[in-house]
């Protein structure tokens, strides 16, 4: 069976998740290597981030289960409405998978910040129980896929928070406030990014034409038409 490598793209959920997914990861690696200041100082620093210890390589397996995932998703929608089930449930369990080793992993990553440690509980449980509930409940398909949209506010939230400690801790015009937010900026803009997969896969009705029409979603291929 050949294996197929995750596209990037806002065409379809898996896509447009993915454009997060290595967005996140590309404000991470930019953030550390400019702090660091040399090339050899940058390994360190980007080795210490990802896998420097149990908590930081879970929320990297996570980032690569959330990759995967995507791929699987852009896989079971590529012919759009209805999509494949079987591929579609399969790239929820790897949502639940990815949202529950993230969500540990932050949280043991900041125990010293109650609300960044709120926030990536909060949010792992909304993500993952929404897409675990689609899997096993799917008669209230509905409700289930708002939960990981509603996901995306305690992260965008503590992201934000951040942005605004960085600048009342440090001049507004100070480069070091702006150096130490640009991973928190990139997650607030990948917030809004996963907002816009996690609305593509909404069942159709009210809710996800309001929801569609704020973030510009498109309508899949097949979807029946709302007015």
């Amino acid at each position: 069976m050949s294996i197929k490598i995750p596209e990037l793209g806002f065409d379809s959920p898996g896509k447009t998740y993915n454009v997060g997914n290595v967005a996140s990861i590309l404000g991470a690696v930019i953030q550390v290597s400019i702090k660091s200041g040399s090339l050899q100082n940058a390994s360190v620093g980007l080795g210490q981030y990802f896998v420097g210890n149990a908590p930081a390589a879970a929320v990297t397996l996570a980032s690569l289960i959330f990759f995967w995932g995507g791929g699987i998703y852009d896989d079971a929608w590529k012919n759009g409405f209805p999509p494949d089930a079987r591929k579609n449930n399969i790239g929820h369990l790897f949502s639940v998978a990815g949202a529950t080793l993230l969500a540990s992993g932050l949280a043991l990553l900041s125990v010293a910040d109650p609300i960044a440690e709120g926030s990536a509980i909060l949010g792992g449980a909304l993500h993952a129980g929404g897409k675990l509930g689609s899997v096993v409940d799917p008669q209230r398909d509905s409700f289930y896929k708002m939960l990981p949209l509603m996901s995306r506010v305690p992260t965008f939230a503590a992201a934000a928070y951040d942005v605004c400690s960085n600048v009342s801790k440090y001049h507004p015009g100070s480069p070091e406030a702006w150096l130490l937010s640009i991973l928190p900026m990139t997650y607030m803009l990948c917030s809004l990014i996963w907002a816009r997969g996690d609305i593509m896969l909404m069942p159709e009705g009210r809710a996800k034409n309001v929801l569609g029409r704020l973030f510009r979603a498109p309508q899949l291929q097949g979807s029946p038409s709302q007015p």
